[in-house]
């Protein structure tokens, strides 16, 4: 029997533009760690902040991006870099915006997949990031992505979930009174809420994030569990997401990985666990 829900999305468009201030934990002026809070490798290799404008690109490694699902506050994203050449460092920087996030990955390589995660409170909701890649003595022509991010629910406790194929990909949370959080249950008695729930029954919106939180002063104390369920591959053969937890007072943390198969359709108590938590 196909399932049947509802696209939740809280702006009325489906990139609105986000205004506010940075992060209380974040620079008191704005700079990149306002717009992309943290970078890694999805292996877990941290990027480094660096104060100043970003190295100009020159004759190093030409680098192009790709990756598919948007961005949404609080959210992470995926993004796979690529190069004809070798490469041993990454640089994340945003136009016009000082500062600029660097990797310097273990080992020399050709393609390098990377988390962004995004700040709750972004200055702007429309920006241009831009990537390169460079060794220890260049850097190569940047590569840009214009990005207008999807606005969701941050509060005290966010969970959001993004991946990079046309699949249906559900988010579950059980919150610690047990009650689960997921497409047929978008709401629970102790706050919490499912506000983007994208690409359902392979609808192929594009959007490819989900997102379930608890507003400020709400979100119930006790232990949280997370997971993830292919509903349906829509035609996919792998997914790649990343799962990011958010609790008020603590860094962000994320959480990659793959999913194969048809899909099993799954409704309540269906998915792998991902990670649990408390607060």
């Amino acid at each position: 029997m196909q399932r049947i829900r509802s696209l939740l999305l809280v702006p009325a468009t489906l990139a609105t533009l986000v205004a506010g201030c940075s992060d209380s934990t974040g620079p008191t002026e704005a700079d990149i760690r306002n717009f992309i809070a943290g970078l890694s490798t999805s292996g877990g290799v941290d990027a480094s902040f660096r104060a100043g404008a970003p190295p100009e690109g020159g004759a190093g490694p030409v680098v192009t991006v790709s990756g598919t699902s948007a961005m949404i506050t609080g959210g992470s994203s995926i993004r796979s870099l690529s190069s004809t050449q070798s490469f041993t460092r990454v640089i994340v920087a945003i136009a016009g915006v000082d500062g600029y996030w660097e990797i310097t990955l273990p080992n020399a390589v050709t393609a390098q997949d990377v988390v962004l995660t995004l700040g709750q409170d972004l200055p702007e909701g429309t920006f241009t990031v831009e990537y390169a890649a460079g060794t220890s003595g260049n850097v190569g022509a940047f590569d840009t992505e214009p990005v207008s991010v999807v606005e969701v629910g941050t509060g005290e406790v966010q969970v959001s979930i993004s991946w990079d194929s046309n699949a249906d990909v559900d988010l579950y949370v059980v919150d610690p009174s047990g009650e689960e959080i997921f497409w047929g249950n978008s709401f629970s008695e102790s706050g919490g809420e499912l506000d983007l729930d994208s690409n359902a029954a392979c609808a192929g919106d594009n959007i490819r994030n989900e997102n379930i939180t608890w507003p400020d002063g709400e979100a119930p104390s006790g232990t949280y569990t997370v997971r993830v369920n292919l509903w349906a591959a829509c035609g996919a053969t792998s997914t790649s997401y990343v799962v990011t937890v958010r609790r008020e007072g603590q860094a962000a943390q994320t959480f990659t990985g793959t999913l194969t198969g048809e899909g099993n359709g799954g409704a309540e108590g269906a998915g792998e666990v991902v990670t649990t938590f408390s607060r």
